[in-house]
């Protein structure tokens, strides 16, 4: 049923077998850790889970060593072949710690060389010409860019929200995604209205939702209105307000079936 009843993107992505846009949405499972061995260990429990794609959130680290970074992206595609997403996320937009922002984005467009990377996620907010500097890298690379937006404050109207999905197909974005904080149950319906009708007039995959217990239920009626992927977490370790467990996101997807 619910493949039936799910907008779909008119132009979906397939990276290693996984259709991003198709009519079965994806679950990908943020990954955390202060460092690559923990990492390592949960990117094993979320793969025993079943899980469709990996996100290395990699500004969860405590330092960042790129050779290790390497190894544990190729283990990670030998333990299961899945689509990897590299973020690495600054505080004001929801990371987890204060970066030098010239060494946040190197680290970003260095990351889109690492063979197994298959998307990378850079924020509408930063400079346009270091946003280019990791596109350009990305797309020289073979790795598929979400651009972002992520509001932790607020809702903005649905309108400033259809001009900020505009404005990341602009800057040449593969995936849309923007990601906003409910104060009323209100603000979820703009989230998802906003969602629906980008979702008519986007071609691309779309990542949409709001945060927060208030907004939770927006991540999974969002993949009926036209939301392509859900982040679902490990037990105790969401990367946003709000984010279900990936057994809470299955076991509905399965009501849904």
């Amino acid at each position: 049923m619910l493949e039936r009843i799910r907008l779909t993107a008119p132009e979906p992505i397939r990276i290693k077998g996984v259709i991003l846009g198709g009519e079965r949405p994806v679950i990908c499972a943020p990954i955390l850790g202060h460092t690559v061995d923990r990492m390592r260990a949960n990117a094993i429990k979320a793969l025993s889970e079943g899980v469709d794609m990996l996100e290395f959130r990699i500004d969860s680290l405590n330092a960042f060593d790129e050779g290790e970074i390497r190894d544990l992206i190729h283990e990670a595609g030998v333990m299961k072949e899945v689509p990897i997403i590299i973020t690495n996320r600054p505080k004001y937009e929801g990371g987890f710690k204060e970066q030098d922002e010239e060494d946040r984005i190197r680290m970003l467009a260095e990351a889109t060389s690492i063979e197994g990377v298959s998307l990378i996620d850079v924020e509408l907010s930063v400079k346009p010409e270091a946003r280019d500097w990791v596109i350009d890298s990305a797309k020289g690379h073979g790795v598929y860019v979400i651009i972002s937006y992520h509001n932790f404050e607020y809702t903005p109207p649905k309108e400033e929200l259809l001009k900020i999905v505009e404005d990341e197909e602009k800057a040449r974005a593969d995936v849309i995604k923007f990601v906003t904080m409910p104060r009323t149950h209100g603000d979820v319906l703009t989230q998802l209205q906003a969602l629906l009708e980008s979702r008519g007039k986007v071609k691309r995959p779309i990542i949409s939702a709001s945060m927060g217990s208030l907004g939770a239920y927006s991540r999974v009626v969002g993949l009926l209105l036209g939301s392509d992927l859900v982040y679902a977490s490990l037990p105790g370790q969401p990367s946003a307000p709000g984010q279900l467990t990936i057994q809470e996101v299955r076991t509905i997807l399965s009501i849904l079936a």
